[in-house]
C-alpha cells in the first residue's frame, strides 16, 4: 500500500512539472506577442518612472547578449538544457513539490525562449530596470527555477550533513 501511495506521488509530480512548464510558456509567449503587436524596437512605455519600463528588444544571442547570431548553437543548447533537466528530474523524482515546480520553471523557460529563436531567429526581450539587461518571462522562470533548486539543493546537503555528525 505504501509502495502504491508513493509512485501516485512521484506521478503527480510529473503532472505539476508539466503544468508549471505549460504556465510559464504560454504566459511567456502570451507577453512576448503582445510587446511585438504594440512596441517597436527599442521604442519604450514607462511602468515606474526612472526605475523599470517595458522596451521593444530582439535579442539575436544568448543570456545579455552572449553569442549573437549563434541560432542553432542557442537552439542545440536549450533542447540539452531541457533533455538533461527532465532526465534529471525523472532520474531522482525529488519528493519536494518546490524542487519539482523549479524543473517545471527551467523547462519551460527553455522552452519559451526556444521558440522564440525557432519562430523569429531571435529572442524578445522586453523588461528593462535600465541597470540590468533586458529580460522576459521565460528568462525571469529560469532564474528563479534555478534559485529554487539550488536553495533546496543546499538545504538538502546541509540536512545530509547535520545526519551525518
Amino acid at each position: 500500500m505504501q509502495i502504491k501511495t508513493r509512485k501516485v506521488a512521484k506521478d503527480n509530480g510529473a503532472y505539476l512539472l508539466v503544468v508549471v512548464a505549460l504556465i510559464v510558456i504560454a504566459a511567456d509567449q502570451f507577453t512576448k506577442a503582445i510587446i511585438r503587436r504594440n512596441l517597436s524596437i527599442g521604442e519604450t512605455f514607462s511602468i515606474i518612472r526612472g526605475f523599470v519600463q517595458l522596451k521593444g528588444v530582439e535579442n539575436p544571442g544568448g543570456a545579455f547578449g552572449l553569442f549573437p547570431g549563434s541560432q542553432i548553437f542557442l537552439l542545440a543548447v536549450s533542447i540539452i538544457v531541457v533533455i538533461v533537466a527532465i532526465i534529471y528530474w525523472m532520474l531522482n523524482r525529488p519528493n519536494e513539490p518546490i524542487v519539482t515546480m523549479s524543473f517545471g520553471l527551467i523547462v519551460g523557460g527553455a522552452i519559451g525562449n526556444m521558440i522564440d529563436r525557432f519562430l523569429f531567429n531571435n529572442v524578445t526581450d522586453f523588461i528593462d530596470f535600465r541597470y540590468w539587461p533586458v529580460f522576459n518571462i521565460a528568462d525571469l522562470a529560469i532564474v528563479i527555477g534555478m534559485i529554487l533548486f539550488l536553495n533546496a539543493y543546499l538545504k538538502d546537503e546541509k540536512r545530509a550533513r547535520d545526519r551525518s555528525k
